[in-house]
């Protein structure tokens, strides 16, 4: 990556973080700014973590944490190379460390980003959050089920199965 791209995607994860801070200062829900279904306010911004997940890390006066990683663009990708496998394992990381503390984990990314990402597995992982199970795969049409078994891949990959 060349600086001029990472100077973009630097001020990319300052806007995502200020925009929280903004969130912070003003005590406002942070159901305001992500799709969670929690009234909670944000009491601590963690930037650059020591953690498996650590662009961003918000801790929630609940005591609850919310994990960021924040790339400005990024594509679907099943390559050990690639940034979506990267951020897949540290989303698997992180989450087998089984804090009953962490509550969500998420790519911000622009618009700009692969329409498979921010359209396609949106749509995928929200029917599977708010179905709460995994019936909804059945009902993927066929490129929606290869994006959900790229995610499988990479996470199984992780996991050793």
């Amino acid at each position: 990556m060349g600086l001029q791209a990472t100077n973009a995607g630097i001020d990319f994860q300052q806007r995502v973080s200020a925009y929280m801070m903004i969130l912070m200062e003003f005590d406002m829900n942070i159901s305001l700014a992500l799709q969670l279904n929690k009234s909670d306010k944000i009491v601590g911004l963690n930037f650059e973590a020591c953690k498996s997940i650590d662009d961003l890390v918000i801790t929630l006066d609940s005591e609850k944490n919310i994990y960021f990683q924040m790339k400005r663009t990024i594509s679907l990708s099943d390559s050990e190379t690639s940034e979506f496998y990267g951020v897949c394992e540290q989303f698997v990381k992180q989450y087998l460390k089984q804090n009953q503390n962490d509550i969500a984990y998420i790519l911000a990314t622009r618009s700009e980003s692969s329409k498979a990402i921010i359209v396609k597995l949106k749509r995928i992982l929200d029917g599977i959050r708010l179905a709460n199970n995994l019936q909804v795969i059945k009902d993927l049409n066929r490129e929606e089920k290869n994006i959900f078994d790229k995610v499988c891949y990479n996470i199984k990959k992780f996991i050793g199965i």
